[in-house]
């Protein structure tokens, strides 16, 4: 057993303090007023008689946002960075080569898009539904 000289006064009221504010130096401020949006979301009304899977455009590559079953609704999470930026929805059907891409929206972070997905893809509709800051 290692025996250790007792703290000096100096020595135990840096350790003091030093564990007092090591929890809220790492922790995130939160200013009065300054709540994060939730997470942007996509709404989608499957009327479709198949199953389809939607995309978000990501520059060049498409970021799949989750699979909605035929005649199904479904709410998908957007990254609200993508939101923040601007995003664009593109829908691939599951039971033929048909596809539908949407024109680009800006729905801001926590902003909701809603998609209607018809049982032709090309007279599919995506809008926004709420918008969120336009701030990353």
């Amino acid at each position: 057993m290692i025996l250790r000289p007792p703290l000096r006064r100096r020595e135990a009221f840096l350790l003091l303090v030093t564990l007092a504010v090591t929890p809220t130096a790492c922790s995130p401020r939160a200013r009065p007023g300054d709540s994060r949006p939730a997470s942007a979301a996509v709404v989608v009304e499957n009327r479709s008689w198949s199953d389809v899977v939607v995309y978000l455009a990501d520059g060049n590559v498409p970021f799949r946002l989750g699979r909605v079953p035929a005649l199904d609704r479904a709410r998908l999470a957007i990254p609200n960075h993508a939101a923040a930026l601007g995003v664009r929805i593109f829908v691939r059907s599951l039971a033929s080569s048909e596809m539908y891409a949407g024109e680009p929206l800006l729905p801001g972070a926590g902003g909701v898009l809603e998609l209607t997905v018809q049982p032709h893809l090309a007279q599919s509709t995506v809008s926004v539904l709420s918008y969120g800051p336009l701030e990353r």
